[in-house]
């Protein structure tokens, strides 16, 4: 009797390992998941802010070219006034 009880123990320890180790196969896969899904957003993120930092680098040359342009134009106009 005791020996079979042993045998049932080593029976319903060895099936709740079975369920842990496939629990622990789909934490794994969970992690996996959520590792992936940071990464993805961590490169969206980077992606983003190197596209806003290339618009405004952009558009602070276009506005720094218009400047020059107008002061030169404003400076070629003020000098064939003088003359």
């Amino acid at each position: 009797m005791i020996h079979k009880r042993g045998v049932e123990n080593n029976v319903a320890s060895h099936s709740i390992h079975k369920s842990r180790k496939s629990s622990n196969t789909s934490t794994k896969l969970v992690v996996v998941v959520v590792i992936v899904v940071v990464v993805v957003i961590v490169v969206v993120v980077v992606v983003v802010v190197v596209v806003v930092i290339v618009v405004v680098v952009v558009v602070v040359v276009v506005v720094v070219v218009v400047v020059v342009v107008v002061v030169a134009v404003v400076v070629v106009v003020l000098l064939s006034q003088k003359t």
